[in-house]
């Protein structure tokens, strides 16, 4: 389990966040709603990701 903290602190640091908005936002920017499309999908990546379930 601390094993995925430590990744999420690690990517955090290397902002790899954006790097998940700039996903997001390609695959659901144009969308109708697109805004909160792309809340979500970067939310569920970086939660994925760093094993938080508040993340």
């Amino acid at each position: 389990m601390a094993i995925f903290v430590i990744f999420g602190a690690v990517l955090n640091a290397g902002e790899a966040g954006q790097g998940f908005m700039n996903v997001a936002a390609a695959a659901a920017g144009r969308l109708k709603g697109g805004a909160a499309k792309v809340l979500v999908l970067s939310s569920a990546l970086f939660g994925s990701i760093s094993g938080s379930a508040s993340a």
